[in-house]
């Protein structure tokens, strides 16, 4: 073979590559309407067109909703619906909330759903056009709904119900903290449920510091500790034998209790007691307590001192034994004086 038939079959070879690095992925990338439900498309209802609920690039139009259970989409105009959640204090805290949305031509749409200022705030969901949408707060223990604000309307409205029209799925909820939102054609709202803790319904929260076996180098040593829950961020040391209270925490909220171990030192134990009803779970050197009744609970950390016992060396264990064998040879040696005298 000479050189140019050589350079031709190289050639070759380098286009034929080319080809799969270039070519191939060009086929293999996302096409609007074909109808797959590629990756990057929110739905394909199997043409290019805009204007009828699914974008030329595969994209939920503003006031549709799109099923994409059986492809191709099926796309009919809606409302968006947000569901916010705002507590005072910010501590965290799970709030349940439950939708049930009843469409005109659609099946009933039973849901529950978790919302934490701080953590989760918020919920989005859609709902077809002439639909009724019922949502309710359900708020923990120690916690009260102050109030709801719905808006802006823009064919999103609130309506208003007697109590027998009330579904049994909402048979749990207070009348006064269920929304009704109508979905006419198409929309947004936004609905907010702000909340606070009761008062007179509150948590004390008490962390002991105990050693065990203290000695004299022991009893001043500061044991750093930290209560956090959402906003609240406290941070604190203390010794054997002393305690810190952190007073007024609302119920159904999860603290969480952390103790930096000091050096040479092991925590033995965390246990929690008190007059509250209150779980608590332990992980390593923290422990997590939620209060679920007004009351006192206390958490007691156990540390014991890390006792660290010199070995002696090869030349301190030579001079014990130098030691050891002159006192022998001097007792002998005076047993001897003895005999003789």
């Amino acid at each position: 073979m000479n050189t140019i038939q050589s350079f031709k079959r190289f050639m070759g070879v380098f286009v034929l590559v080319l080809s799969c690095v270039f070519i191939v992925p060009a086929f293999a990338q996302a096409i609007c309407g074909d109808p797959v439900l590629d990756p990057g498309e929110e739905c394909d209802d199997g043409n290019m067109s805009s204007g009828d609920g699914c974008s030329d690039s595969c994209l939920v139009e503003p006031g549709y909703t799109c099923d994409n259970s059986n492809l191709p989409s099926i796309c009919d105009l809606g409302c968006d619906i947000t569901v916010v959640n705002s507590a005072a204090p910010a501590y965290n805290t799970e709030f349940p909330f439950l939708r049930l949305t009843i469409p005109l031509f659609d099946p009933t749409v039973f849901d529950q759903f978790m919302l934490a200022d701080g953590i989760s705030p918020q919920d989005s969901f859609s709902v077809p056009f002439l639909s009724l949408t019922f949502i309710a707060e359900l708020p923990p223990t120690g916690w009260s709904l102050d109030n709801i604000q719905c808006g802006p309307a823009n064919r999103v409205g609130d309506g208003s119900f007697d109590p027998g029209d009330v579904p049994n799925e909402l048979s749990g909820a207070s009348l006064d903290n269920i929304v009704l939102a109508l979905c006419l054609f198409t929309g947004e709202a936004t609905c907010t449920y702000t909340n606070s803790a009761n008062e007179d319904q509150r948590c004390n929260l008490t962390v002991e510091e105990e050693v065990v076996h203290p000695t004299v180098n022991t009893v001043n040593t500061l044991f750093p500790f930290n209560v956090s829950a959402g906003e609240l961020d406290e941070s604190f040391e203390i010794s054997d034998g002393e305690d810190n209270t952190t007073p007024d925490l609302p119920l159904s909220t999860d603290y969480t209790i952390t103790q930096t171990i000091p050096e040479d030192w092991l925590l033995d134990s965390i246990s929690c007691d008190g007059d509250a009803d209150f779980t608590s779970t332990v992980t390593d050197n923290t422990v997590e307590v939620t209060c679920n009744s007004p009351g006192e609970v206390s958490c007691t950390f156990v540390n014991r001192a890390i006792i660290i016992r010199n070995v002696p060396t090869l030349s301190e264990w030579g001079l014990v034994a130098t030691a050891v064998f002159m006192g022998i040879a001097g007792v002998l040696f005076y047993r001897r004086r003895m005999l003789k005298i």
